[in-house]
């Protein structure tokens, strides 16, 4: 659909679930509770086993059910194709709105033309006074990492301005954006992809608004678990990707160096039960940490011809010199003890 063809001012949400149980329910909620109402509300149900999807269905919700799990991605892209707004909001289903989200994100990107996305506030579901993020920012080696995680929140609009992306479980796009880049990547899966959209749309033009009014909570990883394998495969598995695929060439070439700084200090979390790596360990084990990381370096090593295919086409054309992504890397950087040693 063409970018004229988009009713002007209207907002499409599309929340994709999978064993999301009474979440989705709650999501659903939170959405039809907007001051400024979507026009349109859409389901993706990514092959669901739990019965979860019904509560679309209970609210009257158009649903657009998968017969398996397709990932993320994919699903986002039915959801957005089956939608004519102007905007699309990508909602997790264990993020919960407060009533004037829309409202204040939608304004944030009309304030700014040039924007293809807008950031809010998003606070921990299960503690609001502390935040989960305000956006993202990055690792030179690829990893993408919250700005402001585990902050306290003040309650009120701060002035941080635009973070480098937003966070992909609650973020509102511009339709045009999104079709100017070609939408979601469908290979990655899952986690990861709101890095690699967010650096696309930089690559081609777009910015990125912040709306720190615009206020939302979430569970994180609510669906795969915040410490599973599966998850930390995918993660280090697609930071070698999203690398690949949008870093300019002097930062490919630096970038291991910084990986293996990440990887020491993780080794050390590891060890002392510090950090993400800690917290894995403690729930599986150190081998099970080094198998992991084994099969996401074998099969992120494996995809990287196709990468270089991608990189040429995301990167041909783009308006930004290189200077300006080394600009972006340093404005927006994610710090190696944060990185490394965060939860």
């Amino acid at each position: 659909m063409s970018r004229n063809s988009a009713p002007r001012g209207r907002a499409a949400a599309v929340v994709v679930n999978w064993n999301s149980g009474a979440d989705l329910g709650a999501c659903l909620d939170a959405i039809a509770g907007q001051r400024e109402p979507f026009a349109e509300v859409v389901v993706v149900d990514n092959g669901s086993t739990d019965g979860s999807a019904e509560a679309a269905r209970e609210r009257g919700v158009r649903l657009i059910a998968l017969p398996q799990n397709l990932g993320y991605g994919a699903a986002n892209n039915q959801g957005i194709a089956g939608t004519r707004g102007e905007l699309v909001a990508l909602i997790n289903p264990d993020v919960r709105l407060d009533p004037g989200w829309l409202g204040r994100a939608r304004a944030a990107l009309e304030a700014d033309p040039g924007a293809g996305q807008c950031a809010g506030k998003v606070l921990h579901l299960d503690d609001p006074s502390r935040i989960e993020n305000t956006g993202h920012l990055l690792f030179p080696d690829g990893l993408n990492r919250a700005r402001s995680r585990n902050a306290p929140d003040n309650g009120g609009p701060d002035a941080l301005g635009p973070p480098l992306f937003a966070s992909g479980c609650a973020a509102l796009y511009r339709r045009s954006a999104l079709e100017a880049v070609g939408g979601l990547c469908e290979e990655l899966f899952a986690y990861g992809d709101d890095a690699e959209l967010g650096l696309r749309l930089r690559l081609a033009g777009w910015g990125c608004a912040y709306a720190s009014q615009a206020v939302a909570h979430h569970r994180l990883s609510g669906a795969a678990g915040r410490w599973s394998a599966d998850k930390a495969y995918l993660v280090e598995r697609n930071r070698l990707w999203v690398l690949a695929r949008t870093f300019p060439a002097g930062s490919l070439l630096m970038s291991p160096l910084f990986t293996a700084a990440r990887h020491a200090l993780q080794a050390a979390g590891a060890l002392s039960g510090r950090g993400a790596a800690g917290r894995f360990v403690g729930q599986h084990s150190r081998g099970d940490l080094l198998r992991v990381l084994v099969r996401a370096y074998a099969h992120g090593l494996a995809g990287l011809p196709r990468q270089r295919v991608l990189r040429r086409r995301i990167r041909r054309g783009r308006p930004w010199p290189d200077l300006e992504f080394y600009g972006w890397l340093w404005r927006h950087r994610a710090g190696l003890v944060d990185v490394a040693l965060g939860e």
